[in-house]
This record gives structure tokens, sequence and C-alpha cells, in this order.
């Protein structure tokens, strides 16, 4: 009986990275887990030879996971509060993202809402990840807003609301990813914030 595995194409893609990384410490994560390459060069260079391979994927920016393992809303949480700085709420399309993944799409903008000096910083430098960033200090009610995993983000009612004042065409299609992955966006929210849902939907 053979001592170690086949082949590794016949490996999962998180077992075949974990065994890459075995064999070289140097690049060590836990490959389930989203992270981001870095910070020295070597590191950055073998996670671009492990998404060439198919061993990993880009989840947001330049966060990557395992190919083969499915992120839930935490996990996207997880993902996307790497890019951003203690204390950001996500808003608008990157919280309907954290909400519904792939059936809202991922971002191409990250929309968040920070303490002031953390505005400047990112309307200056951005995240770092090659994907642009909208910030803003207008940070919603707390009644507006949910923790998800590690980040906070704005409930589905307000993110559905947020998107129909900024995007309305793109409305219909979160609204149903949103009900496909049991966000409920209508689920009760304060009353100046339904009020101005019903508002928004209405133009």
């Amino acid at each position: 009986m053979p001592l170690l595995p086949g082949p590794s194409s016949d490996l999962a893609p998180a077992t075949r990275t974990w065994l890459r990384h075995l064999l070289h410490p140097a690049v060590a994560v836990d490959p389930a887990l989203p992270h981001r390459p870095g910070p020295g060069a070597a590191e950055r260079r073998a996670a671009e030879r492990d998404v060439r391979d198919g061993l990993l994927r880009r989840v947001v920016g330049d966060v990557v996971v395992a190919a083969d393992v499915e992120l839930g809303p935490a996990g996207r949480a997880a993902a996307l509060a790497l890019l951003m700085p203690p204390g950001a709420v996500a808003l608008g399309a990157t919280a309907a993202w954290v909400h519904a993944g792939a059936l809202a799409g991922v971002p191409a903008v990250l929309e968040v809402a920070v303490e002031a000096p953390a505005v400047r910083r990112l309307q200056r430098d951005g995240c770092g990840a090659g994907v642009p960033v909208r910030a803003t200090r207008a940070v919603p009610p707390a009644g507006d807003l949910v923790d998800v995993g590690p980040l906070r983000v704005t409930s589905p009612a307000r993110t559905l609301l947020d998107v129909a004042r900024a995007s309305p065409q793109r409305t219909a299609r979160v609204r149903r990813a949103l009900l496909e992955a049991g966000a409920r966006p209508e689920a009760p929210a304060p009353a100046g914030a339904q009020s101005r849902e019903r508002d928004a939907m209405t133009r």
C-alpha cells in the first residue's frame, strides 16, 4: 500500500496548496482561509503561480483562497476586512456582495464608511490591492448595520436602499440576489430607513 498520495492532480486544490506550502515554509499560510499574499515578493510570486495552476482563486482585490473553498458571508467579510482599515463599514454594492456573493457581483469599487483620517488615506492611497475605493465619513445609523464575521456591513434592507439610490438599474438584480441568498432585504428596519427605501423604489 503506498504511503503517499498519488499524483498531485488527484488531490483537492487546498490539499495540493498545503503540500506546496509545507515544502516551502516561507510562503506558509492556511489556504482554506482568505489571505493576502505577502509581504515579500516570494510570497506574491508563489500566490500568482498557484492562481495560474488553479490551486488558488482570487476573492476580491488581491485576496486569495484555495480554489475548492466556497466562502459564505462570513468568509467574504473576512476577505474584505483584509482590505479595509479597522472600524470600516461596507456599504452599497460591496455590502450586497458580502450578503449574497457572486449573485450580487464582485464589487468593482469598494464602498466603505470610515473615520476621517482613514478616509483621507484611502482616497489618497486606495487599499493597495488593485481595486478602487470610494470612501465616506457618513456612517449609517447603528440600526442599519449588522456584524458579519469580522466586518460591519449595512443590513440587507439598508443595502438595497443604498443600491437603489446609487444604481437604480441594479436594484432588481441585487434584491433578487439578496432573496436567493436568504438575506431578507425586506427585513424590518428603522422607520426612517423604511420610508427612504419606499421613496427610492418608487422613483
